[in-house]
């Protein structure tokens, strides 16, 4: 304290603050919707967890009500007005429907978020024939061969086509 006394123009006073804070958990998103997945296929999204408290947010564990969801993180320590990211995938191996949540358990309030995932029973291709052997001895000669691509399974089969010579097949 500064003032006019000649003898104390400055008193010290001595003072111990204490601030006691507290973490803030707030989410990018409250919910997941994922594409649709083919049965054995994956897909992934990140949830990001902030921290918006003055206080070390401590997340102790990360669950899920189906196996078909998991995370990549179970535990995070998350500073101050800092982030961290987890990747939750959504791995079916059936087709159907899956709704679950993820639960984050930590020092400020757990907090869950829904999943919502649908999964396609996967596409099955089937060749006829599975390879050609096929042999041109003159060189401007040509030859035309029937290759059948089937889908077999219960989803739509998407693909593409190239030609691919084999070592010694006279390509450059």
């Amino acid at each position: 304290i500064y003032s006019t006394d000649t003898t104390n123009p400055l008193i010290l006073v001595p003072c111990t603050i204490t601030v006691t804070g507290s973490p803030v958990l707030t989410l990018s998103d409250t919910c997941f919707d994922y594409d649709t997945v083919g049965e054995g296929g994956s897909y992934e999204q990140t949830l990001t967890i902030y921290n918006n408290g003055c206080d070390t947010l401590k997340v102790t564990n990360i669950t899920s009500t189906l196996p078909e969801y998991t995370v990549d993180l179970t535990v995070l320590n998350i500073m101050p007005y800092d982030f961290g990211e987890v990747i939750v995938t959504f791995s079916p191996t059936s087709a159907g429907n899956y709704s679950g949540t993820v639960t984050i358990f930590n020092n400020d309030i757990d907090t869950t978020i829904c999943l919502n995932g649908v999964a396609v029973a996967a596409a099955e291709i089937t060749l006829d024939p599975n390879s050609f052997n096929i042999n041109i001895i003159v060189c401007d000669d040509s030859t035309t061969q029937t290759l059948t691509i089937k889908n077999t399974g219960n989803s739509t089969l998407n693909y593409k086509t190239s030609l691919f010579a084999s070592a010694g097949a006279g390509f450059d």
